[in-house]
């Protein structure tokens, strides 16, 4: 005698957008902050010959801050995604749904935050040889 027993198909999980929202978040927080360092708190300052508005003096908490949203949290975003979706994948691959999409928009955002983050840190490397005489 067999039984039949009538289980409902487990539902699908898919990947979560929450690193993407963070990353992207993070990006767009950064980028207003180099806006607002550039156009408010910068002046003048030659860099290899070149004019560059660069931060000086207190204000440059702004590029302080920008580098720790660009690429330490848009990376680590980047990192709680691939990792969360390889995770899951390996788990149990037959109702977990990756989405590639994901992790693609978050290494083109890595990318960004590689550029911005640069802005940032020639921000605060400007007021730090100053203070340290250089």
């Amino acid at each position: 005698m067999s039984t039949v027993r009538n289980r409902a198909p487990a539902a699908r999980r898919a990947a979560s957008p929450l690193p993407l929202v963070l990353g992207a978040a993070g990006l767009v927080a950064s980028l207003a902050l180099a806006v607002v360092a550039a156009s408010a708190a910068a002046a003048p300052v030659r860099v290899l010959g070149l004019p560059l508005p660069l931060v000086r003096g207190g204000d440059v908490w702004m590029s302080v801050v920008g580098y720790l949203l660009t690429p330490v949290l848009v990376f680590l975003a980047t990192g709680w995604d691939l990792s969360s979706q390889r995770a899951n994948s390996l788990r149990d691959a037959r109702r977990f749904a990756p989405e590639p999409r994901y992790t693609r928009a978050l290494l083109w955002i890595s990318g960004a935050a590689l550029v911005v983050g640069a802005w940032h840190v020639l921000n605060i490397s400007v007021p730090v040889s100053g203070w340290l005489g250089l």
